[in-house]
């Protein structure tokens, strides 16, 4: 029986591992870029834990009580909904859930995905589970801002670091070169690509922009419109910039010409430029926006 999840091979050992030496910590951290499988290997490990199974021993998670999951709850802003930050009240319930004896498995296990959404107050409550070690309980934050999670929690967890998934592993798991192109390296999006056939063509105009963008001769005019279309939604704006980025810096590797690559990496710098001062609340990212796309 072959499981679908894909990479993170050195990771996956590792789990295995600690679990067959019987060499757990108390609390893990799994750190790295969105939509890569960092949630979906916490709930297979977890189930691994509970069921004293080997990891991926079914290519199904099969609902248990022993296994506990937060995420953020959402909330309306605009015409798009975004996440909420996960209060002390949830994290206490769960806590005192977690503190119980495993009901079917051999362990409870709490996943928090998401964890840079902890307000201060849900992190100190978490601590106090992390300070009392349970032998038969086991904490994993998700995240992918491990500098929103405060030392305190850090200093108490295992960091489990995550990359970007090779190309050529992608295209192993049958993707379309397409798909695997616009997907960042990142197995969740390569889904929402594949069933989702206006996410990709989003992705596939979004691509064209940029086209446009790099040549010399595209018009002031269209420069402005793209760019008011563009900074309709700050959230949006962030995530076409960084796909701009991934498609650049993979031009750029191929690039023999050494001006043409040189001339990659100045684009790459400017666009992460603007993307920090955009993510920076104070400065007017409209305007920001604009002189990119003028000026690219």
């Amino acid at each position: 029986m072959k499981n679908q999840f894909i990479g993170h091979e050195r990771q996956i050992n590792f789990l295995r591992k600690i679990t067959s030496d019987n060499n757990l910590a108390q609390a893990y951290i799994f750190s790295g870029p969105e939509k890569i499988g960092k949630f979906t290997l916490a709930k297979f490990w977890a189930q691994s834990l509970i069921y004293q199974k080997p990891l991926f021993a079914g290519e199904k998670l099969v609902f248990s009580d022993d296994l506990l999951i937060i995420t953020p709850l959402l909330k309306e802003k605009g015409n798009r909904m975004e996440e909420k930050d996960i209060s002390v009240k949830t994290v206490r319930e769960m806590s005192q859930k977690l503190s119980l004896y495993p009901g079917t498995g051999e362990k409870r296990v709490l996943i928090i995905d998401q964890a840079q959404r902890l307000t201060v107050e849900a992190q100190n409550a978490l601590l106090k589970n992390m300070e009392e070690p349970n032998d038969t309980s086991l904490i994993i934050l998700i995240t992918h801002k491990e500098k929103d999670i405060l030392d305190t929690v850090k200093s108490r967890c295992q960091i489990v670091n995550f990359s970007l998934v090779p190309t050529s592993v992608m295209l192993k798991a049958g993707w379309d070169k397409e798909t695997v192109y616009f997907s960042m390296g990142r197995p969740g999006i390569a889904r929402e690509l594949k069933d989702n056939a206006g996410r990709k063509k989003e992705y596939q105009e979004t691509f064209q922009d940029l086209q446009n963008l790099l040549q010399r001769n595209f018009p002031v005019f269209q420069r402005f419109q793209m760019a008011e279309k563009y900074a309709l939604d700050k959230t949006v704006l962030i995530n076409r910039l960084n796909f701009w980025i991934w498609i650049l810096w993979l031009r750029a590797y191929r690039e023999a010409d050494f001006q043409l690559k040189k001339s990659l990496y100045l684009k790459i710098e400017s666009i992460e430029k603007s993307l920090e001062k955009i993510t920076d609340s104070n400065v007017n990212f409209r305007l920001e926006t604009e002189n990119l796309i003028l000026n690219l």
